[in-house]
């Protein structure tokens, strides 16, 4: 096992500021038993009794020595303990899984740092959407204009989303059912199916459907592949280009839940967003506005979380699934994360006016949250 040795500060996780703080106050306690008195026109020193100056002639040196030896690398630890990648939790996503290389949140940082914007320490967490990221960047960077910030923000976040997802890679809705070894288990089209009929939803093969995050249609391809009057949109170029040559009589769009301009009111009978509401800076009231507004009355919405990831080993094996949704700074999915995004989801769809609201968790692939206008 390697090993590296530390300071007992990075032992204990004393930041560095802190530790810069103490440095400041121990070299003004050396200094302070010989310039007593002295006028430095700013200030001036008070006069120290003669006990206490005495008393800082030792005080001073004693704190620097501590100091110094508190910073001598004395301590062994493996090297995992301290670097920036943490040890894997139980039932933890396979280590070389694209839910486990570059963070979405990084790629998207790193994008807006290598076009000079300022983000003065601005984190990427749960709650904060595409709208929030880019009020903060208008606080930061007063010289651009709130079109380039629009710009920028949004290619960072297709930089991001082609990056990680846009190529045909590992997909549990790819993989035999024989392979996933879950007893009972039914092709994942078959679950969406029988929900869009508990909705009261028609053949697809007779209206317009519109999807919303269709990404590479790798997946989709076995549902969508009869729809009659299909549009799909995302917002990875990459990504539509694999989505055209699987789906090649539907009408692709360039751009993001949150706006679909280029998509009429009233003009779709059936809205579906697969495993795209979870979404690094997804703004889930917003994009479910603009659901609202597209749907003709009486069409249906569908809305899925992700609830299955696949178990690996080291040789990239399947030997299971692990259920769930992956939460921030965790390794294993979390089937309590993936219901609190779902419920989320569907109070919203409740408070923005949707009917027959329902969220259906008979899939073992995803949780389905769907409703009519």
């Amino acid at each position: 096992m390697d090993f590296n040795t530390v300071s007992t500060f990075q032992r204990l996780g004393v930041p560095p500021n802190v530790i810069n703080t103490v440095l400041v106050i121990i070299i003004v306690l050396l200094l302070a038993p010989y310039v007593g008195g002295t006028d430095f026109g700013v200030f001036k020193v008070p006069d120290f009794p003669p006990t206490i100056e005495y008393l800082l002639k030792w005080i001073g040196p004693f704190l620097l020595l501590v100091f110094v030896i508190l910073f001598i690398p004395a301590w062994k630890t493996n090297k995992v303990e301290i670097g920036a990648e943490k040890k894997d939790q139980p039932n933890a996503v396979h280590s070389k899984s694209k839910y486990r290389l570059q963070s979405t949140p990084d790629i998207i940082l790193n994008e807006l740092h290598r076009q000079n914007v300022n983000t003065g320490g601005i984190r990427i967490i749960p709650g904060i959407n595409i709208h929030d990221l880019k009020k903060r960047i208008k606080i930061l960077n007063t010289q651009l204009s709130d079109e380039r910030i629009n710009q920028l923000v949004e290619s960072a976040r297709e930089t991001a989303f082609t990056s990680k997802y846009a190529a045909p890679k590992e997909d549990e809705k790819l993989v035999s059912i024989t392979e996933l070894k879950v007893q009972g288990i039914q092709e994942w089209h078959i679950y969406l199916e029988q929900f869009l009929s508990r909705l009261g939803v028609p053949d697809i093969k007779n209206i317009d459907v519109l999807d919303v995050g269709i990404g590479n249609a790798y997946a989709s391809q076995v549902f969508l592949g009869s729809c009659a009057s299909l549009t799909g949109v995302d917002i990875s170029h990459e990504a539509i280009t694999y989505a055209k040559n699987k789906l090649p009589n539907a009408v692709f769009k360039i751009g993001g839940a949150e706006d679909l301009k280029e998509i009429e009111s009233f003009s779709m009978d059936l809205y579906i967003s697969l495993r795209t509401y979870q979404s690094t800076l997804f703004d889930i009231k917003e994009s479910l506005h603009e659901a609202y507004r597209v749907l003709a009355k009486g069409g249906g919405l569908v809305v899925s979380i992700p609830n299955m990831f696949l178990k690996k080993n080291d040789s990239g094996k399947i030997i299971g699934v692990l259920y769930g949704l992956i939460p921030p700074g965790s390794t294993a999915p979390s089937v309590e994360f993936a219901m609190q995004i779902s419920e989320k989801i569907q109070e919203y769809m409740n408070l923005l006016g949707f009917k027959d609201v329902e969220l259906y968790k008979e899939s073992p692939f995803e949780i389905f949250i769907g409703a009519r206008k």
